[in-house]
């Protein structure tokens, strides 16, 4: 079956019958995800007002793609241990279990892996450029995308709770 959206696979299998976000049952949980969503939009506010030009904004942005990468990949965690898989504790591990899972589809992921794992070296302006323009051209779609994958679980567990 095709889906429109991670979050609309994410309903079909857990049989879920509306889309919200609501409460969990764990607040841990949902506070990340919330964390994340904010992360995202300020990512996006970056994104907005991105200047090639200007080392302050690239600097920035570069650093909430960071943290939003960051919260994802942990709510992605907790996708696989909703799905009883555990042990994962990197980045890595977690991005390599959520495309093994189905969780995942867009190889993406793998380069924003890639380009977080190099901002910790960037001491070249030409590389803290590119990843900027992969921030812009690709990697806010893509979060934007597993951020329906949130909403859906968290919606999910109100259900269920």
């Amino acid at each position: 079956m095709l889906y429109n959206s991670i979050a609309e696979r994410f309903c079909d299998i857990h049989k879920c019958t509306e889309m919200k976000v609501g409460c969990r049952k764990m607040n841990n949980c949902d506070t990340r995800f919330q964390f994340f969503v904010s992360s995202l939009e300020k990512l996006k506010d970056g994104v907005s007002k991105f200047n090639e030009e200007n080392d302050l904004l690239r600097d920035g942005l570069i650093q909430r793609f960071e943290t939003a990468f960051e919260l994802a990949w942990k709510n992605l965690n907790e996708c696989i241990i909703d799905e009883g898989v555990i042990g994962h504790k990197s980045p890595k591990s977690v991005v390599s279990e959520s495309f093994s899972l189905g969780i995942l589809h867009d190889e993406v992921w793998y380069s924003m892996l890639n380009d977080r794992n190099a901002i910790e070296n960037i001491y070249d302006e030409q590389l803290s450029q590119k990843i900027c323009n992969n921030i812009v051209k690709k990697y806010v779609y893509a979060l934007e995308d597993v951020k329906e994958l949130f909403q859906a679980r968290v919606m999910h567990h109100q259900s269920v709770a």
